[in-house]
């Protein structure tokens, strides 16, 4: 579950499931991921547990970039927003599908 790092007083918490990711620094190995701004992924943005996030939990926690998010009892800053995510798979033999 994710939730805005700071609540706003009087309104009641929300939260919301989310699929997370952890990745190395060569991801994506094939395939590509960009952002909404046009710039192309970068691991740099994952520093200092930076996060990048689809732009539906931005309007369904009413959050922006900068702000945080809180998912356990982690806290992640929003340094981007993924608009565009074609990342190739692989089957079960390692075949890149």
């Amino acid at each position: 579950m994710a939730r805005p790092a700071e609540e706003e007083p009087g309104k009641p918490p929300i939260a919301k499931v989310v699929e997370l990711r952890a990745v190395q620094a060569g991801f994506p190995f094939y395939g590509q991921l960009t952002l909404q701004d046009g710039r192309p992924y970068s691991h740099d943005l994952l520093k200092d547990k930076g996060a990048l996030v689809r732009p539906e939990l931005l309007s369904q926690l009413g959050l922006q970039i900068g702000d945080r998010i809180t998912v356990g009892k982690a806290q992640f800053t929003i340094h981007g927003v993924i608009s565009n995510e074609l990342i190739a798979k692989a089957d079960p033999d390692g075949h890149t599908i």
